[in-house]
């Protein structure tokens, strides 16, 4: 059973491609072309509708959720097996919306992946906290992602030390022995996971 990786995906575009792209992506995630053992929305559907063979492109993941953010962004959520899954998606949008954009920002815990090609994400920072600890600073528990000075100054001022992100994330680690990880956002390629 493989690591589950969570991709989320957001294209951009101009209102008649993206309009056209999301009915051809509803209507390729609306029902199984081949018969597999994860549903409508199984990338390989996908494939398949485009009427090429599951077989020859990497499909190993799911949509969990989709919707139309206004008239030019199409949000995506997959579940992909260890690494994001691009190509299907890229695919739809080759036939479909050619001028359109894709952005991408995925995380794997268990394989150290974080991986974005979006510019909003590249060198922010995920904490994952897998204890409770009341003397923990609240910020590390309410903040989902973090820009690299803003981490910096929480954990500078929480050990009392000055160093390097890096030094200080390593203390962190070491203090509390694994039950905190920090994780910085690297920019990635999209053709990495085509």
């Amino acid at each position: 059973m493989p690591n589950w990786c969570s991709t989320d995906i957001t294209i951009h575009g101009e209102p008649e491609e993206i309009k056209t792209l999301w009915y051809h992506l509803q209507a390729a995630t609306s029902k199984s072309f081949v018969e597999n053992g994860f549903g409508d929305t199984w990338l390989g559907n996908i494939v398949e509708y485009l009427g090429k063979s599951f077989r020859d492109v990497n499909c190993r993941g799911s949509i969990c959720d989709m919707e139309m953010s206004g008239d030019s962004i199409i949000c995506i959520s997959q579940e992909d097996a260890w690494s994001p899954k691009l190509m299907p998606i890229k695919m739809l949008m080759d036939k479909y919306a050619p001028d359109a954009s894709l952005f991408f920002v995925a995380e794997e815990p268990g394989c150290d992946l974080y991986d974005t090609n979006d510019p909003d994400f590249i060198g922010m920072w995920q904490v994952s906290i897998w204890s409770n600890y009341d003397e923990l600073p609240k910020e590390l528990y309410d903040e989902d992602l973090m820009k690299p000075t803003r981490l910096k100054a929480i954990l500078s001022k929480f050990l009392q030390k000055n160093g390097t992100l890096s030094e200080l994330t390593a203390m962190m680690s070491e203090r509390y022995d694994g039950d905190i990880d920090f994780h910085e956002f690297e920019e990635c390629e999209i053709e990495n996971y085509l």
